[in-house]
């Protein structure tokens, strides 16, 4: 089983081995599951007997408030690598080009940034996927673990 998300010059799939990110004109650029450390989907998600929902923490805005999942289908995606190193030294020509331009590292306690760990974020809309919002986050959470990122913007 295999979902895809097309959008622009943007390709990512998602299969039981790897996760490939092409953004043309350059190659594939794939990640296997080994190699990365957890997934953090924005917002954050929850399986319930109706299938997945992003969770609201019962918190009193929730009735008011509309994520851009529920305005727009609109998923962030950050894939946490283990270690950036490997993936950068066989990545080369454009997709190398791209993928240093989108992979940043993660920082320590003392913000000084990790030699190793890095995120990649991924933009992804429920009407760009091959398969369903369900299906994704299904697929996902049988493929790594999720966990959360935090940005001190």
């Amino acid at each position: 089983m295999s979902i895809s998300h097309t959008r622009g010059r943007l390709r990512v799939d998602f299969d039981s081995e790897k996760l490939s990110i092409r953004h043309w004109p350059g190659d594939a650029i794939s990640i296997p599951w080994s190699e990365v450390e957890f997934v953090c989907p924005t917002p954050t998600m929850v399986r319930t007997e109706d299938g997945w929902k992003q969770r609201t923490y019962g918190l009193a805005i929730e009735s008011t408030f509309k994520t851009t999942l529920e305005t727009h289908g609109h998923l962030w995606l950050e894939v946490v690598l283990r270690d950036r190193r490997p993936l950068l030294a066989r990545t080369t020509g454009w997709a190398g080009f791209w993928l240093r331009r989108h992979v940043s590292p993660l920082l320590d306690a003392s913000d000084r940034p990790q030699p190793d760990q890095s995120v990649i974020s991924l933009d992804l809309y429920r009407r760009s996927l091959s398969g369903s919002l369900d299906e994704l986050m299904d697929f996902l959470s049988a493929s790594s673990r999720f966990d959360l990122v935090c940005h001190f913007d």
